[in-house]
């Protein structure tokens, strides 16, 4: 990997992880709006954008590189927090969609 190469890279999972993130956060809101359809949609989405960072993750520590500066490290860093975060979402997504159908639920029992 070139020394742009790398950052190129990173900013490629930063932006797949943001659009997962995006996509579980507004299936929350979808979920707790009623739409749970819409919401399963996003979830959906999600994972598809999240399996391509790790496609990409997985390209990057099968091509040989290294660290020219700290910068990349950092850039790096964050790219593979980002990553992280997306699983704590999804976990959190679920969870929460379950409970707006369980509320959801109650409601109905009236």
């Amino acid at each position: 990997m070139g020394l742009g190469d790398l950052e190129e890279t990173c900013m490629q999972l930063i932006t797949f992880a943001g659009a997962t993130k995006s996509a579980y956060v507004e299936a929350m809101s979808e979920r707790r709006a009623g739409n749970e359809e819409k919401a399963l949609e996003l979830i959906k989405e999600g994972k598809e954008t999240y399996a391509q960072c790790h496609k990409i993750h997985q390209q990057m520590f099968t091509t040989e590189h290294k660290m020219e500066n700290s910068m990349q490290t950092l850039l790096l860093m964050h790219a593979e927090d980002q990553m992280m975060s997306c699983e704590t979402i999804y976990v959190l997504a679920n969870e929460i969609m379950q409970c707006y159908a369980r509320i959801e639920n109650l409601e109905n029992k009236r």
